[in-house]
């Protein structure tokens, strides 16, 4: 039986000797991906949405990224340091989940997905509401009983934290399933499919030097994920 094939969409960036633009992903999804039984794949062409689907047995939409090699090249480029195929994305999210196939956003790919169901996000909600942590942090989430993220890992554990905006608005049949200690969303799950979101990165949460050292293993997220692919 062959592995499942999950595609995991892209950041985007500049060469830095041609500043020609290119296509970039963490090391740390692929290696999530890779141990938790899956194949992963980048999806590069727009026109081929629907042989993507065809191919793919899940989708994960991955955290913000994107390499600049100097300010002034990236302006002179039309590129944003954190810029995203979002039209792209968006017709590959709506594309999966018309097939059932499972879908996992993280971080900006929470938000991502909280968006597409019809909800929206605070932008820079540290400021708004006067919190001072969130962005390269660790702190802890408590989970409800009964979802997904608390039969993994039980009710209260340590995440790491890198976003700057939070969910706001939540999509429709979008449930969320773990809170910070101020009541930011930090988990959803979609009520009729399998569909989730992290607002942390447990791509991260694994391998020799998990981030937070404190906090759970995230290898059983990424292996329940590419089970539930494979079937």
């Amino acid at each position: 039986m062959r592995k499942p094939v999950i595609l995991i969409m892209w950041g985007s960036c500049l060469d830095n000797a041609f500043t020609a633009h290119g296509q970039m992903l963490s090391k740390s999804y692929v290696a999530a991906v890779t141990a938790g039984g899956g194949i992963p794949i980048l999806p590069l062409v727009q026109n081929d949405i629907e042989d993507y689907v065809a191919l793919g047995d899940g989708l994960i939409l991955p955290g913000a990224m994107g390499y600049v090699p100097r300010p002034e090249i990236a302006r002179s480029q039309a590129l944003e340091r954190y810029s995203r195929q979002s039209h792209f994305e968006s017709e590959l999210y709506h594309a999966f989940k018309k097939t059932g196939k499972p879908i996992l956003g993280i971080c900006a790919g929470c938000q991502k997905i909280n968006c597409e169901e019809g909800g929206n996000l605070h932008l820079d909600f540290r400021t708004m509401f006067g919190i001072e942590h969130h962005q390269g942090v660790t702190h802890n989430i408590e989970t409800l009983p009964g979802s997904w993220v608390n039969k993994l890992w039980g009710t209260d554990f340590a995440i790491n934290s890198y976003h700057g905006f939070k969910l706001a608005k939540i999509g429709k049949d979008i449930r969320i399933t773990a809170f910070s200690e101020e009541g930011i969303p930090e988990f959803i799950e979609h009520q009729k499919l399998p569909i989730y979101g992290a607002q942390f990165h447990p791509e991260r949460m694994r391998g020799d030097f998990p981030n937070p050292p404190e906090g759970p293993d995230a290898d059983p997220l990424f292996i329940d994920f590419i089970s539930a692919c494979r079937r």
